[in-house]
């Protein structure tokens, strides 16, 4: 009895399996369905120009101007003075409401007039307050609003930026899914941000390098322009003054250039940098942060795009060639040159759409910010490089000054243990016998700390004894004569060979002290050592 059980209850199960699968292959398509997708369309758009220079919202769309029509949605008007004016009515009106989205987030005011309401919004002007919470201008289309006749809207868009984006008609559905993800990646980035600040300023706390905190002023510029554009901080910055959210982008955006070029000064500086490169970096810090503040006040906001577009192109070939100049001796700099990559791109990319030469895409207006998660990564490992770099060459030449200082006690030792080697002996010594000129990166302060005195009475020591101005001619002179002594007898060698051998950080730095010692070039003293060479 209990088999017969088991095996009905196994025949049931078959069964109801079965039929389970053959209403699912019969039943109309329309159960498995999704509902109809809510579609909103423009029918007609027309455009005018608006020639009125107040500063004031119209109360009243205005039917007398002239009306173009359109055959997109498109504006590519680059940046003008007018205000504009669209028509437009709609196609298909969904059940829901539509809504109309203007991607540009440093609007100065704008207005939508239907038949059943006025909505005012913007940034510029004293109507704020924006009737749906999105950092874009948005306004909401009631299906109420359209009855037996033809609707039409009038919208009034009014801004000091520039007029290369498209407004957008969205069903409810997509509008809230679009803005769900935008929100989404905007508070990603944002506390992203936030968090490497907070890391990079405990780093600096434990180190005290100053590299750090230039990476810090950075974040904190370019946190700040994100926070500015996408969340309307300006309001919260100067509540006061709404006017200035058309200065606020392009301050940060010199700022963090500045402090950008800050930090490749002081990421380099352990490297063999040419003086003049490190000048030129240097004086950029300056000048970047003298244009931040003029261009305040500059009122022609196309003037300080363009100024700020050429400082970014001058910058990004200074540090590039100034990275490239020391890639072979300072292998720190290959992985920076990786951090260049997206940030460089990225940041021309949304240049070239405010110059008005790319297409609005809406990626493109801080295309920027979604390079960061890359340069952080890239940052951190190239820093780590080189405090291995710094950590090894500091190590190197304290064990380098420690053997010369040894190095220079043991003549003196062979002769008694109580006598002190004199100063012009100690130099005599270091710079024939030990012929340590050779080494390019020993400076002025690691010789005074071989012979344990001071770098000012070093140099005092050489200008008295020498009657030469200064203790770097004093040992140039003597890379000088082992230059001559290369060109006379390694006719193979080219000349920044030579240099490198004699101890000159470079070729220009030999023909400089060349000319100077010997009141002739490299090549003229070969052309004399060898005049059948012509």
């Amino acid at each position: 009895m209990f088999f017969l059980f088991i095996k009905f209850q196994r025949t049931f199960t078959n069964r109801f399996l079965f039929l389970v699968l053959f209403l699912s292959f019969i039943l109309p398509k329309g159960i498995h369905s999704s509902p109809e997708s809510e579609i909103c369309e423009f029918e007609q758009i027309e455009f005018a120009l608006d020639l009125d220079p107040s500063n004031e919202v119209p109360k009243k769309p205005r039917r007398s101007l002239v009306f173009l029509p359109k055959e997109s949605s498109f504006l590519k008007l680059g940046f003008i003075k007018e205000s504009v004016w669209i028509r437009f009515n709609i196609k298909q009106y969904p059940r829901s409401r539509c809504f109309l989205r203007i991607p540009q987030v440093t609007l100065d005011g704008a207005a939508l007039f239907a038949k059943s309401s006025v909505q005012i919004t913007g940034d510029r002007f004293r109507y704020s307050e924006r009737s749906v919470d999105d950092y874009y201008p948005v306004f909401y289309l009631e299906p109420l609003d359209i009855q037996k006749e033809k609707n039409q809207y009038y919208l009034w868009i009014k801004t000091s930026s520039i007029i290369n984006f498209p407004i957008f008609l969205e069903s409810g559905l997509e509008y809230q899914k679009g803005n769900y993800y935008r929100n989404l990646l905007i508070l990603f980035l944002l506390v992203l941000s936030l968090f490497i600040i907070l890391l990079i300023g405990f780093i600096y706390r434990q180190t005290l390098d100053p590299v750090y905190l230039s990476i810090m002023g950075f974040l904190v510029f370019i946190t700040l322009e994100g926070w500015v554009c996408f969340a309307n901080g300006y309001k919260y910055l100067w509540p006061n003054v709404p006017e200035f959210q058309n200065i606020t982008p392009t301050l940060f955006a010199f700022l963090a250039l500045a402090c950008s070029v800050c930090f490749m000064v002081q990421f380099l500086s352990p490297s063999s940098l040419h003086k003049i490169f490190r000048f030129l970096l240097f004086g950029t810090v300056i000048v970047v942060v003298c244009l931040a503040i003029l261009s305040s006040f500059v009122l022609d906001r196309a003037l300080v795009i363009k100024i700020l577009s050429w400082t970014f192109v001058c910058i990004s070939v200074l540090i590039l060639v100034s990275t490239f100049s020391v890639i072979k001796s300072f292998s720190p700099a290959r992985k920076i040159i990786l951090c260049m990559i997206p940030i460089i791109g990225s940041g021309l990319i949304t240049i070239l759409y405010y110059l008005d030469l790319l297409k609005y895409n809406e990626y493109y207006v801080h295309a920027y910010l979604l390079s960061l998660p890359s340069i952080y990564i890239v940052i951190t490992v190239s820093l780590k490089d080189r405090e291995k770099f710094v950590k090894r060459k500091f190590l190197s030449r304290a064990y380098d000054i420690r053997q010369m200082q040894e190095k220079l006690n043991l003549p003196v030792q062979a002769q008694g243990q109580n006598k002190t080697p004199s100063l012009q002996f100690s130099l005599d010594y270091l710079l024939r016998v030990e012929r340590i000129f050779k080494n390019p990166e020993l400076s002025k302060k690691d010789f005074a700390e071989i012979l344990r005195i001071a770098p000012n009475d070093l140099d005092r020591f050489v200008q008295e004894f020498s009657n030469l101005q200064s203790f770097e001619i004093y040992v140039n002179r003597y890379r000088v004569e082992e230059a001559k002594h290369l060109l006379k007898t390694r006719k193979d060698l080219k000349s920044s060979e030579i240099a490198h051998r004699s101890g000159f950080v470079s070729g220009r730095e030999m023909e400089k002290s060349f000319k100077t010692l010997t009141g002739m070039t490299s090549a003229e003293y070969k052309l004399m050592l060898f005049p059948d060479s012509i």
